[in-house]
C-alpha cells in the first residue's frame, strides 16, 4: 500500500523486490496485491520509472521474510515520530484507542455496515470524517472467509489523512 503524503516525491512508485519490478505505478493511497513465494526480499520503493542502482530510493527494507502461503500487508509509510495518536469511533462510540503508526487492532467486529471516524487521541476533535464500509464476516462462525482490512494515511497536520478499505478472502481449508 502506497501511504506516503503528498509533496514528497512520491505521488506515483515503482517496487523492486531484488532487482524484479513486482508494482508497475503505484499512485498514493491504493493497494495492489501481488503474489510471491515465500522468502526473504530486499525491497526498494522508487519514484515512478527509476530502477534499482539508477537513483535515490524512497524507501528501502534489506530483509522482508514473506511465509509460504502468507497474505502479508507491506505499506510505503512515514515513520511515527510527531505523529498524534488517534481513536476510532463509531455512532459515538470508541472501537480503538491511541492507535499510532505502526500499530495495529483487531475489534473482530460482527457483519454490519459501520461509518468508522478518527479523532486525535482522547478528544472529539475530528482528523478523519466517517468512512463506510461493510463488513461480512461473522466472527465465531464458518462464514469467517473475508477479513476487512482499514488502513489510515496521510497527514493529521496539513489534513490530508485519508482511509483505504481492503477485503482479504481466507481460505479456510
Amino acid at each position: 500500500m502506497h501511504a506516503i503524503p503528498t509533496g514528497l516525491g512520491a505521488d506515483v512508485v515503482d517496487v523492486y523486490a531484488g532487482r524484479a519490478l513486482i508494482i508497475d505505478d503505484l499512485t498514493q493511497g491504493t493497494l495492489k496485491t501481488v503474489k510471491l513465494p515465500g522468502g526473504t526480499y530486499a525491497l526498494t520503493v522508487l519514484p515512478d520509472g527509476q530502477t534499482p542502482g539508477g537513483g535515490a530510493p524512497l524507501l528501502r527494507v534489506a530483509q522482508t521474510n514473506v511465509p509460504s502461503g502468507a497474505n502479508v500487508t507491506i505499506t510505503a509509510n512515514l515513520d511515527a515520530e510527531g505523529r498524534p495518536a488517534l481513536d476510532i469511533r463509531n455512532a459515538g462510540r470508541v472501537l480503538f484507542t491511541g492507535l499510532r503508526n505502526p500499530r495495529q487492532a483487531d475489534a473482530g467486529l460482527n457483519a454490519s455496515r459501520f461509518a468508522p471516524y478518527a479523532t486525535v487521541a482522547g478528544t472529539r476533535d475530528v482528523v478523519l470524517r466517517p468512512t463506510p464500509i461493510t463488513i461480512t464476516n461473522k466472527p465465531g462462525t464458518s462464514d469467517m472467509g473475508t477479513n476487512t482490512i482499514v488502513y489510515l494515511w496521510g497527514s493529521v497536520v496539513d489534513g490530508s489523512l485519508r482511509a483505504v478499505v481492503q477485503n482479504v478472502r481466507i481460505d479456510l481449508q
